[in-house]
């Protein structure tokens, strides 16, 4: 990683040495070359020689080398923290919308206990039908199964309340509730499929903070893996979904915050398989952080192994 803060240039090469070098005024800037277990200086061949290390900060560029031999170029801002496997370091976003259940609580056993005695009392095959329940509203998970003399809308309901008294072993994922403590209350925002009452029973039960802003199933006509909910997040907080990181861990999810022209991070907490994505991933939050710039933008960095 690299770290750039008043008159230091911290670097950590990938073997985690690390090397501090004081960088004295009116120096000409650097070009930080990292390969795979070394860190190595070089002078940039355009660089003014009268640039100071201040401006360095200010405009630094550094190149990185990975294993690939491919190039990634990031402009670094005063005290920004770089690491060149962290794909997710694109640049620093106005708000973070987050998926709730399997993205900051864990409600797996709950909610397949009240499905798996629908499906039962529906004559389904309860192993065959969980994996398609996740991540999409109650409605519309019936309403696909298109069952003779089924009201969707009041079976729903009636898997709502069954939900909403079992919330027994519902617990937040590791290190979400110090994370969204740690973001400004008017730039996050939960994008759940759960109805209202649902989703607060279970962040209460999970100990999460309630949000000030908050999409649940009843204020959208389609749920995910429609985009809608996660426009409507960005509305209601006053920004563009492209200047919005998702939170998400299932595919219904993933494709809304895509659909929606958001950057993704994949939360697997409750994966039991690797999860083939393009998006970054994290198992718990306790491995990433967020730096806040003094205009409230936001940027995810991994914290040190």
């Amino acid at each position: 990683m690299i770290c750039i803060m008043d008159d230091l240039l911290v670097t950590t090469s990938r073997n985690h040495c690390s090397e501090i070098f004081e960088k004295p005024a009116r120096e000409p800037c650097t070009d930080l070359i990292a390969t795979s277990g070394t860190v190595a200086f070089s002078s940039l061949a355009n660089c003014a020689a009268s640039m100071s290390f201040r401006d360095l900060q200010n405009a630094a560029i550094c190149r990185f080398i990975g294993d690939s031999n491919t190039h990634l170029t990031r402009l670094l801002t005063r005290s920004a923290l770089v690491h060149a496997d962290a794909p997710w370091l694109r640049e620093a976003l106005s708000a973070f919308l987050f998926d709730m259940d399997g993205t900051i609580l864990n409600s797996i056993l709950a909610a397949e206990r009240v499905w798996s005695e629908w499906a039962r009392r529906h004559g389904l095959d309860v192993a065959a039908f969980l994996p398609k329940m996740h991540g999409s509203r109650g409605i519309d998970t019936i309403t696909r199964l298109n069952l003779p003399g089924v009201d969707p809308e009041h079976e729903a309901r009636l898997v709502t309340e069954a939900e909403i008294a079992d919330v027994g072993d519902v617990v937040a994922i590791p290190g979400a509730a110090s994370f969204l403590s740690s973001l400004p209350p008017d730039r996050w925002a939960i994008v759940t499929s759960s109805p209202l009452r649902l989703a607060r029973r279970r962040l209460e039960a999970a100990g999460l903070p309630l949000p000030k802003f908050m999409v649940t199933a009843e204020d959208v006509t389609v749920g995910k893996p429609d985009p809608q909910c996660y426009i409507l997040g960005a509305e209601r907080l006053g920004v563009s979904t492209q200047d919005c990181l998702v939170f998400e861990d299932v595919a219904a999810g993933i494709k809304a915050g895509e659909g929606a022209g958001a950057d993704v991070m994949v939360v697997t907490a409750t994966h039991h398989a690797k999860v083939e994505t393009p998006h970054p991933t994290i198992s718990s939050y306790d491995e990433i952080s967020v730096r806040i710039s003094a205009d409230y933008k936001m940027l995810v960095v991994p914290n040190a192994v």
